[in-house]
């Protein structure tokens, strides 16, 4: 949440004070572009409620609004497979309140939990498309007819005869093929791709296997009717198409998160190596414990409690009369698999042949694919315990099983609680919880309990199952309580003059207090960071590891407070980030380090070797292949320039010159300087595309300094006034390509509406004409024109 809330924090404050929404921010790691980091959700239109009211209420709006948004979800994909108002209930309950899924809510994970609650939506279109009826897709997409022909009319002319016909006598018209399940697939993954791009790949691949396992049941429906082989392949193929043109779409919608997003893929060192990728996976140990006595004590990342009511329904969900029910079973054994990372070779598998994966940390994450699996199961043996009746041995068995079961759970929660003196939520729920829940499924298994009594029974076990461990790892902190952590200092460099960087070995000063007090960081907590970034930071911080990580500085296994209290930084290269004050939680006695104060228990260090915030260099050095090391041999970072350019070497010992800066914010920095010579305006900024120079009304571009920084040259003596300006091309197109597709997707179905409301008729009539099968519309079917494949 804290990496969250300092985000909003500056969107909020960039808007209120009318300068737009911000694209950069300068509030950690030096900057970072904001536009291409998903967890700002900065084109997630729920977000910008974070414009106009204050921040914590809206954070807690979120969640429930997307754990609601998922479990409905859910209730009407089941609700499309056919099952009761009941199990889609109890099913959408299942989900909303899974354990995996509220861990990461309680973690503070709102663009997570935002993506998560949208994947059943983007199922539910597919799963729309897969009920379509075979003819819909079986078209020819090139016409055997002109259209304007007298043939054609006269064809047109019976068709719309049959189509007023058909509205006399009440019957619909639609269009063959669909467009709803389209504009939910469309609009529920734009908003995953704007939120979190995790799910956005666990739902691609969902995609594919739905589609998969829907084409080889129709497959062999075809051949066992003896249907001709192209009229299969020319449906599967309409269905890729349509699926392929409905993700395009989404594309389009999500293109002002996903095109800063593509741009920022170039400069970043998100790729994995295999043992980063299966950081976080579990053990079959942990996947025990974690299934059946949850704890939140691990951490958010390895918990995957589904409940233990909703797995003891599983099994009931799977039959031969719901062949989806076996596509989900293997979802969840897949799940299970992939979590446990180098135990099994799945995740090895993916990690090395499906694209992705390489991005992706933390394998137990993919119980959020469980979650889905497992509440679709549940609301099929809801269905199926509503509905079937056993036979006598079958309930012959299942008693034995569930007495067996119920028993073990009974010994084995007690035996923890009191025999081992571990009584907790997790012992007692396995104690009494279990055996409750199979009592339950027992008594209906032998016609002993009604149904509604059956249905409000295990939903109550289920909410209580949930909930229970949910509010486990439940804790509301007010604002003022999370910004204690570093307070004083903050309060105290918050009235420090100037515009400087402040550098914490041991994260004594937060990133959201920080951004509270509007102080900026050259560490911090993100999870993506760009690559040159982290190589200056391992030499500059002096901790030498340049890999992924989560925080800036990289703290490996050791506690924050004391993992590099023996670590040496190079004062020169943090100082050329501006790096004015060092805050840490142990003494520093290290040469250009001067004490300014302790403050409850965190001590401020004044770095000597500071340089401004921006300067003219008058000389000049081509990069060399070490460039770092170049660095640190020039003897005054602020005189020489290190610059890949054209511009003649000046070699002559001359100082730096002054530039003071006007006007910061964001996504704007103003300069005036004066000089005498020719050189290079530095601005201690982090280089990256997008941003643009205007140096006294003319347009010029801003180039790479010292491998890192952004500078411009001043080829004239005399004043300058120089604007730098971040307006990335990829900024620009996608906002533009994502809010042409809102309008038209808009005006669609307003449009679909209108014609719905007016008359089903003629709907899609024309294109009818244009595009169906010849054969179709002369003679003789008139089920294509009550395809009611909406």
């Amino acid at each position: 949440m804290v990496i969250h809330w300092s985000k909003a924090h500056l969107m909020a404050q960039s808007w209120q004070q009318g300068h737009g929404l911000p694209h950069w921010t300068p509030y950690s790691v030096s900057g970072m572009p904001l536009a291409a980091n998903q967890l700002a959700m900065l084109s997630y239109p729920p977000a910008w409620l974070f414009l106009f009211f204050p921040l914590e209420p809206i954070f807690n709006l979120l969640f429930i609004f997307h754990l609601l948004l998922g479990g409905f979800g859910i209730y009407f994909l089941l609700r499309e497979y056919h099952l009761s108002t009941e199990a889609a209930l109890l099913g959408g309950l299942a989900f909303a309140l899974n354990g995996k899924w509220l861990a990461h809510a309680a973690g503070g994970h709102v663009s997570m939990v935002g993506a998560i609650g949208w994947m059943p939506w983007t199922l539910l279109g597919v799963v729309l498309l897969t009920h379509v009826d075979r003819s819909a897709w079986n078209v020819k997409w090139r016409p055997k007819f002109w259209p304007f022909s007298s043939a054609a009319a006269e064809q047109a002319i019976n068709l719309g005869e049959q189509a007023l016909a058909n509205t006399q006598t009440g019957r619909s018209v639609r269009l063959a093929i669909p467009w709803r399940p389209g504009l939910i697939i469309a609009v529920s993954l734009g908003m995953q791709i704007v939120t979190h791009t995790l799910p956005v790949i666990y739902t691609i691949y969902l995609i594919a296997a739905i589609v998969s396992w829907h084409s080889i049941g129709n497959f062999n429906q075809a051949r066992e009717q003896a249907e001709p082989w192209g009229d299969w392949l020319r449906s599967f193929f309409g269905l890729l198409l349509y699926l392929a043109a409905a993700v395009g779409v989404a594309s389009l919608l999500g293109a002002g998160q996903l095109l800063p997003l593509l741009e920022l893929v170039e400069f970043s060192n998100r790729s994995l190596s295999p043992d980063q990728a299966a950081e976080f996976a579990v053990t079959p140990v942990q996947l025990v414990i974690g299934l059946l006595l949850p704890s939140a004590q691990g951490g958010h990342e390895l918990v995957i409690y589904l409940g233990l009511i909703p797995l003891l329904l599983v099994p009931f969900g799977i039959s031969r009369r719901q062949p989806w029910s076996w596509f989900y079973a293997a979802l969840l054994v897949f799940t299970v698999l992939f979590a446990l990372g180098p135990a099994t070779p799945i995740h090895g598998l993916f990690y090395h042949f499906v694209p992705g994966f390489r991005w992706i940390r933390t394998p137990a994450r993919i119980f959020f694919v469980g979650a889905i699996a497992t509440s679709v199961l549940v609301g099929f043996a809801i269905d199926r315990l509503l509905t079937t009746r056993w036979t006598d041995r079958a309930q012959l068995w299942l008693t034995r099983l569930a007495v067996a079961t119920g028993a073990t759970t009974l010994i084995l929660g007690w035996g923890l609680a009191l025999g081992f003196g571990q009584v907790s939520r997790a012992t007692i729920g396995l104690a009494i919880l279990a055996p409750l829940g199979l009592a339950v499924i027992l008594l209906r298994v032998r016609q002993r309990l009604a149904g509604q009594s059956t249905v409000l029974l295990l939903g109550l076990l289920l909410y209580i199952d949930l909930a229970s461990f949910d509010l486990s790892m439940m804790k509301f902190v007010p604002l003022d309580q999370v910004l204690a952590q570093g307070r004083p200092a903050a309060e105290f460099l918050a009235q420090q003059p100037g515009l400087f960087r402040v550098y914490s070995p041991s994260y004594s000063l937060p990133t959201q207090t920080a951004a509270a007090y509007n102080l900026q960081l050259a560490d911090g907590v993100e999870p993506v960071h760009l690559s040159i970034y982290d190589e200056f930071m391992a030499q500059a911080g002096g901790y030498g590891n340049a890999k992924f990580s989560v925080t800036i500085p990289h703290f490996g296994d050791q506690p924050l407070e004391s993992a590099l209290k023996d670590v040496e930084p190079d004062l020169k290269l943090l100082g050329l980030l501006n790096v004015t004050y060092l805050a840490s939680a142990f003494p520093m006695n290290w040469p250009g380090l001067s004490l300014v104060t302790e403050i409850d228990g965190t001590y401020i260090y004044h770095n000597d070797y500071a340089l401004p915030r921006a300067w003219v260099s008058h000389q000049i050095r081509p990069p060399e292949p070490d460039w770092l090391a170049q660095l640190a041999g020039l003897p005054d970072l602020a005189a020489v320039a290190v610059v890949k350019t054209d511009t003649p070497p000046a070699n002559e010992l001359i100082p730096s010159s002054r530039a003071d800066i006007i006007t910061y914010t964001a996504d704007v920095i103003e300069l005036e300087a004066t000089i005498e010579t020719p050189g290079w305006l530095v601005v201690s900024e982090i280089w990256y595309p997008g941003w643009q120079a205007t140096v006294n009304g003319s347009v010029q571009p801003v180039e790479r300094i010292d491998g890192l920084l952004r500078g411009v040259y001043l080829a004239q003596p005399g004043p300058y006034q120089v604007t730098l300006r971040y307006q990335p091309r990829s900024v620009i197109w996608g906002n533009w390509l994502a809010g042409v597709t809102a309008v038209i997707l808009g005006l669609v179905v307003m449009w679909r509406s209108r014609l719905h409301t007016k008359i089903s008729a003629p709907d899609g009539l024309f294109w009818r004409v244009i595009f169906a099968d010849r054969d179709k519309l002369n003679g003789e079917n008139p089920a294509l024109l009550q395809n009611q494949a909406d």
